[in-house]
């Protein structure tokens, strides 16, 4: 799945630490050796080992995740 940038995500499995985390897309990044897509995914709340995703957001709300492991958040699912 492809997300674009605002678009509210959950974290489904990888880091295992992350697991429901939420968050907000700021960008995304294609691993040319790979072929994957990572997104910079500004975290709602604080982590002590996350990143500012290269200045996409605050010092330990970021980080890169693989797109297989975000899912996308509805309005409806947000407000439950």
């Amino acid at each position: 799945m492809e997300f674009k940038e605002w678009d509210r995500v959950v974290i489904e499995s990888i880091p295992p630490s992350l697991k429901g985390n939420k968050g907000t897309i700021a960008s995304s990044k294609i691993d040319m050796f790979m072929g994957s897509i990572f997104y910079a995914v500004k975290l709602d709340d604080y982590v002590d080992y996350a990143h500012d995703c290269n200045g996409l957001c605050e010092n330990g709300y970021g980080y890169w995740i693989h797109n297989k492991y975000l899912t996308i958040i509805t309005n409806k699912e947000e407000t439950a």
